[in-house]
């Protein structure tokens, strides 16, 4: 193996340029730590034991954001590459040991528990998704399902308007699949500042008048024996709610889509109600919502034989790590029998997704409501459309379906 591999790789390059099953397939067993030009030079990841290794290693590779760029020496570039220009992700783009002292604050609102807490009101919305559209039998299962659900659970816990979940999903939505450097994006990008601007308002009110939300919870909170400032406070409750919006919803999206085409297999779960928890996690699996996330390399380490300096940028591919041969016979194949526990759907170390329970229970809950009570959708697959770029995150934009009424 050279010392530098390459690769032309760009993780948000159109679909119709690339597949990227095949292309991951390839830097597996070619280098599975390759350097790209692409966006300013990366090095992508691609097989699960240095995509595990990376991420359980935050003192090498750091996810930590220098927004300003203020700081000498290593410009941290935090989870994104290209990084987001005008917020850091909090915690996902703070470093232990102050990464915990966030960890801390959250962790008692996305336990399990709370995560069943909220997966009968998912169920009551699926509900009502569906009673809207009864009436004709047509109905788009992202936009009218999928989308929504998700974010009214997020909007839920952190005390935003659940009625106003399209004001929040859209341009986030938006904002994951358009390209890089595009009008498109900078137009998504001011229309998240303004939801940053009520969630800033959100922080305001809390302070004055706390209530049993996250938002309170956040906002009362104290880091490394500090209050809890409005920015951090602001970062944090925008993370929030920017990953429980899509990544769900792209899980769900793509499994309905899935089981669509694999009509055997959604009859089985139909039928067999205790196969869908397996079912699920092999879903997570084959479909890794969220693709990759990046590090920043604090000094010179080798990776799979690759001398990478401090200050490189790296990208951890979980969609790629979920379909190394090596930990999943036959990766390529959807088996709803799988035992998939070793998947990084939701990444791996300090940093692993602190929302899957969540995740899981409003999956299951809306999933549990299509397959009992509309188990024979059809999707217009001519109309359906995937997301032009799977970059940021693995989903459709729209996907139009009839049920029996």
């Amino acid at each position: 193996m050279t010392e530098r591999p390459t690769a032309d790789y760009d993780h948000h390059r159109a679909l119709d340029a690339w597949d990227p099953d095949t292309t991951h397939a390839e830097l597996r067993a070619r280098c599975p730590v390759a350097h790209t030009e692409a966006h300013a030079g990366y090095w992508v990841v691609t097989s699960h034991d240095l995509v595990v290794r990376c991420a359980r290693d935050p003192e090498v590779f750091s996810s930590d954001h220098d927004l300003d760029g203020s700081r000498e020496g290593t410009v941290f570039g935090g989870i994104g590459i290209p990084a987001e220009p005008n917020h850091r992700s909090i915690p996902a783009e703070v470093d232990p040991p102050r990464f915990q002292e966030f960890r801390r604050i959250l962790q008692p609102w996305f336990t399990p528990a709370v995560a069943d807490s909220w997966a009968d009101r998912a169920r009551d919305w699926t509900h009502a998704c569906l009673d809207r559209h009864a009436a004709t039998g047509q109905i788009d299962l992202v936009l009218d399902l999928a989308n929504p659900v998700p974010a009214m659970v997020t909007l839920g816990l952190v005390g935003l308007p659940v009625a106003e979940w399209e004001r929040y999903a859209a341009p986030l939505h938006w904002l994951v699949y358009a390209e890089p450097g595009s009008a498109e994006k900078l137009a998504a990008r001011a229309a998240v500042g303004e939801l940053r601007d009520a969630i800033r308002a959100l922080v305001t009110a809390r302070r004055t008048d706390p209530q049993d939300d996250l938002a309170s919870a956040v906002v009362g909170a104290e880091v490394e024996g500090a209050p809890m400032t409005d920015d951090d406070a602001v970062n944090v409750l925008f993370s929030v709610v920017s990953g429980g919006v899509d990544t769900t919803t792209a899980l769900l999206a793509n499994t309905l889509v899935w089981l669509h085409r694999n009509p055997d297999v959604r009859h089985r779960l139909v039928d067999e109600p205790g196969v869908r928890a397996t079912a699920r996690e092999e879903f997570l699996r084959a479909f890794s919502p969220a693709p990759a996330t990046a590090r920043t390399t604090t000094q010179p380490v080798r990776l799979g034989g690759v001398a990478l300096a401090a200050a490189e940028r790296v990208l951890l591919s979980w969609t790629a790590a979920n379909r190394d041969p090596a930990v999943f016979a036959e990766p390529d194949q959807v088996d709803v029998e799988r035992d998939a526990h070793r998947h990084v759907a939701f990444g791996a170390g300090p940093h692993r997704c602190i929302g899957a329970p969540l995740a899981r229970a409003e999956f299951d809950a809306a999933l549990d409501v299509v397959l009992d009570r509309v188990p024979d959708y059809v999707i217009d697959e001519d109309a359906a459309q995937r997301y032009e770029r799977v970059g940021a995150v693995n989903g459709w934009a729209t996907i139009p379906a009839r049920f029996a009424r």
